[in-house]
């Protein structure tokens, strides 16, 4: 087998990346690296299909590509799916650069086009020391300087340790010839740039420099790998029905820490283009402060808070939700009321009717109630309830710091109160001296 169909095979084999006679589509743009890995699968005896996607860009040059491609899948009886798309237009209507733009578009329509099969980029061990200096002059972590990965979802790269050189190479003895975008040869794009001044100096002090960075990337994803998988799972660890335990966080080693931070984010849908070190760094003085209700912003309106013990991310609580109002309790008997998805359901019995004690119903005694000033409404100041006969009263601001309910909850909570006191709160309890004794029975139940 030619050495470099061997390369190529050996990178299919080495990463999982296609069974034997496995149908495989190939993004095809006409260029060295597409018509080579086009090639390639084909002499391998792979199932290969072939698409275009003209992005109207160059003019005429964009035409004989795409001619280009159709006569080439023609001579070798493959099928092939051309599209055009004005990558331009699109780019300014979604305000991206073009070259973002393109690559939206391009991955678009290799997912329109596959049916569900695997597809074939002409990513190389050229593109992959590019890509990982581009990374790193913008600033990067280990995830950044793993480069481009071998395989991602049904996405292969089976080039991904072959240079622009070896590929060239293989093109010429093989007289296979191809297009060059003109583009590529000119320092308009910062990838060029890279390609055109600084890949040459690192060549110069190591001729397989692109060798060396595909082998780093590799080993650098192997450890990548390990610490995603060991950072889910103390992820799943810390994982509450309230949140997110901060002490699983705090004894966690620093590496997996970060990524837990970031894992969360991403999770519950933080725009990572916008996340960035300084955002690691506040939700690490998130976790160690000492304010149990300590919050901080977050790009695109979500909020990082402190509920005691947990930590828990979310976006910006609506400022237009509903207040929790004086509602005339009397009003709601047998109709109920919605406040803030929090549904109030009261119901009048007979004295001696059978209940059963559940959370967040309480069972009130009518002759302790006066009906004409009982309202439903917020906590206020200097709110004071007993809740059991060996302990004193207590103010609700004491009771709702003492079980720890989070302090964007607390004026949230229903408060049943009457011109003498409270009589029950919203996950609180009720006060002992309302309970149902020898009058009627007022069943208050609270849902939500």
């Amino acid at each position: 087998m030619d050495s470099f169909l061997k390369q190529v095979k050996d990178n299919i084999d080495r990463f999982s990346m296609l069974e034997e006679d496995e149908n495989v589509l190939v993004g095809l743009s006409g260029g060295a690296d597409s018509v080579a890995l086009l090639l390639s699968l084909y002499k391998l005896g792979y199932k290969v299909k072939a698409c275009h996607l003209n992005h109207c860009l160059r003019s005429d040059e964009a035409d004989r590509d795409e001619y280009f491609c159709k006569n080439l899948c023609d001579k070798l009886n493959i099928e092939l799916v051309i599209k055009r798309e004005n990558i331009a237009e699109y780019a300014k209507s979604s305000k991206q650069s073009i070259e973002t733009a393109a690559r939206e578009i391009r991955y678009k329509f290799f997912d329109d086009v596959s049916n569900g099969c695997k597809i074939a980029t002409a990513h190389t061990a050229s593109d992959t020391i590019e890509t990982m200096i581009f990374h790193l002059a913008r600033g990067t972590g280990l995830t950044g300087l793993c480069s481009i990965p071998p395989v991602r979802g049904k996405i292969i790269r089976p080039l991904i340790s072959l240079t622009r050189a070896e590929i060239e190479d293989f093109l010429q003895n093989i007289n296979q010839d191809f297009v060059t975008d003109s583009t590529n040869l000119t320092d308009d794009y910062t990838r060029n740039k890279i390609r055109s001044q600084i890949i040459p100096v690192l060549k110069n002090i190591n001729p397989q420099a692109e060798k060396a960075a595909v082998n780093l990337a590799f080993r650098l994803r192997e450890e990548e790998d390990f610490l995603e998988t060991t950072a889910k799972a103390e992820l799943e660890r810390a994982k509450t029905k309230d949140g997110f335990k901060v002490w699983v966080f705090n004894n966690t080693d620093k590496a997996i820490k970060h990524r837990m931070l970031k894992m969360l984010c991403k999770n519950v849908g933080v725009p990572m283009h916008e996340f960035n070190s300084k955002h690691i760094l506040a939700l690490e003085s998130l976790l160690k402060n000492n304010n149990p209700s300590a919050r901080i912003s977050l790009p695109a309106d979500f909020i990082a808070k402190r509920e005691y013990e947990n930590i828990k991310i979310e976006r910006k609580i609506n400022q237009n939700s509903q207040e929790v109002k004086e509602i005339l309790l009397e009003n709601l008997i047998d109709n109920g009321q919605n406040i803030n998805d929090v549904n109030i359901i009261i119901k009048k019995h007979k004295k001696n009717y059978l209940f059963y004690k559940t959370f967040n119903t309480f069972y009130v005694d009518c002759d302790t109630i006066d009906m004409q000033s009982c309202v439903l409404r917020k906590r206020q100041t200097g709110d004071k309830i007993r809740l059991s006969e060996k302990s004193g009263s207590k103010t609700l601001k004491k009771l709702l710091i003492e079980k720890k309910i989070p302090a964007d909850k607390r004026d949230k909570l229903i408060v049943i109160a009457d011109k003498n006191g409270v009589i029950a709160v919203q996950d609180v309890g009720i006060d002992i001296s309302r309970k149902v004794a020898d009058g009627e029975i007022l069943e208050i139940k609270i849902k939500g």
